[in-house]
């Protein structure tokens, strides 16, 4: 349950708060309600993703998808671009968009150097009628919809597009969070969200406006989102979009009404209520994309998309139980203790853990900052269920002019909600990634790259491996 802090009733307030106090909604946030699957859904969830009521089969909707536009299929892509450069002594900070409270490991995990901005993912999303358009991180591990107020006179705002709520002819107030159906009353006191995002925070009200994807207003839905009045320097006045658009589920969402793939699901206009991430690497010469409605089978190296359960669902984050990592073959048996989890994040730029995970893993691998050693580097592997998901040096070392820079990061997240591995950036950019809401299920296959295609039955069997009886550690 997320703790909303409400403050001594203010004099004169006629009984309602004035604010909402430490939201604490950060990477983790839950709704202050738990939202329970429907019958139908908790039976589907027990089986493979179902084909959806608007589609004979899924592989149709793939099908469309690449045939052209299509009414409840979208390819949005994602823009890379660097930020704004980050001052030395803000270079270990976290790497995650959305965290509750983190810290980074060595100064090697670092994914940007002294003088350079760190390169980021985005794309547009158009708010109310007539439509505003902003830049956004797609943000999987976090539920809400986060852009800057016109009234904001912090710099990170005067720096990016803000939002304006009189212009917007679908506009509405939201005065509290448990009164949404009450009409606005602008006499009485209005609550404030504060909300932790990576090392900074936001102040802001609540809306509720028309939020759509695609320059044709293809998938729309009426949306509560935070509009932020104050955002601190860091990281917003380093980033080079305007906001975060959550992708989460509705556990991670200030209500229901907040959560966009919830409200797409509800108008009912996605072929399939499902979305999928691939992300590019350099070579491929395109943008890095997110398909809502479908997957896309063009995205798939393996023979097969893997299917596996989602468990937590009530934190609203999409996440495995991870059994261990194994390096060069040998377990870890770093979950022995107690219960992991793995979560799917696209707000987070590299793998990110538990110090008690990430510290001793960076040490086996003693990656060379002059690169000495990196030809001999070893395959890392994340045991989801029975399946290994292995990344080669290329997905985890950062090769630069400078050297080579490990992409790990320390993001020790207290329980319940952790311990909890972010498989950001590295681990999306070898597997695409399915995110089913029906079902509550994560599909993971390789993803097709244009290097190496030639060899694409040999690399998915490289990079997905069947669990074999655990190898012993090295003491």
């Amino acid at each position: 349950m997320v703790a909303i802090g409400r403050p001594p009733m203010a004099p004169g307030s006629g009984g309602g708060p004035a604010w909402l106090a430490a939201v604490g909604i950060a990477l983790f946030a839950q709704a202050s309600e738990a939202l329970t699957l429907s019958a139908a859904g908790a039976a589907a969830a027990l089986g493979e993703p179902p084909l959806g009521p608007r589609s004979s089969t899924a592989a149709s909707a793939a099908a469309a998808l690449r045939g052209g536009p299509r009414a409840g299929l979208l390819r949005v892509k994602l823009r890379r671009a660097r930020g704004r450069a980050r001052p030395a002594s803000s270079l270990r900070r976290p790497k995650a968009l959305l965290q509750l409270s983190a810290a980074t490991s060595s100064e090697s995990a670092s994914q940007s150097l002294p003088g350079q901005g760190e390169e980021h993912l985005f794309g547009s999303i158009f708010v109310g009628v007539p439509r505003q358009e902003f830049l956004v991180a797609f943000d999987t591990a976090s539920g809400n919809l986060i852009l800057p107020s016109r009234l904001c006179q912090s710099s990170p705002c005067l720096s990016h597009r803000t939002y304006d709520g009189a212009l917007s002819g679908t506009a509405k107030d939201i005065g509290r969070i448990d009164e949404m159906d009450r009409p606005f009353n602008a006499e009485e006191p209005r609550e404030t969200v504060r909300l932790n995002v990576g090392s900074g925070k936001v102040v802001g009200q609540l809306k509720s406006d028309r939020l759509c994807l695609g320059e044709e207003d293809n998938l729309c839905a009426q949306t509560g989102f935070i509009e932020a009045t104050e955002m601190s320097e860091e990281p917003f006045g380093f980033l080079p979009y305007d906001g975060i658009l959550g992708l989460g589920m509705p556990g991670g969402s200030l209500d229901k009404h907040f959560n966009f793939l919830g409200n797409l699901a509800e108008a009912g206009v996605m072929e399939l209520d499902r979305y999928a991430v691939w992300l590019a690497l350099p070579g491929d010469g395109e943008d890095s994309e997110i398909t809502f409605g479908a997957l896309d089978d063009a995205r798939v190296a393996s023979d097969n998309v893997i299917w596996q359960k989602v468990v937590r669902p009530e934190t609203g984050v999409w996440q495995l139980p991870l059994s261990d990592v194994v390096v060069d073959g040998q377990d870890q048996k770093i979950c022995e203790d107690a219960p992991c989890w793995a979560a799917f994040d696209t707000g987070t730029t590299v793998i990110g853990g538990p110090r008690a995970i990430i510290e001793p893993l960076v040490l086996r691998l003693e990656i060379s900052k002059d690169c000495s050693n990196y030809r001999s580097l070893p395959m890392i592997g994340f045991v989801l269920g029975d399946h290994v998901f292995n990344l080669e040096p290329a997905d985890y070392v950062k090769t630069t002019s400078a050297g080579c820079f490990h992409q790990f990061a320390v993001v020790d997240l207290p329980p319940p909600r952790g311990p909890l591995l972010l498989l950001g950036e590295p681990f999306l950019r070898r597997f695409y990634t399915v995110f089913d809401r029906p079902t509550l299920k994560i599909g993971l296959s390789v993803a097709r790259h244009k290097a190496g295609q030639a060899q694409e039955k040999e690399l998915a069997a490289k990079f997905i491996t069947k669990r074999q009886a655990p190898a012993p550690a090295d003491d």
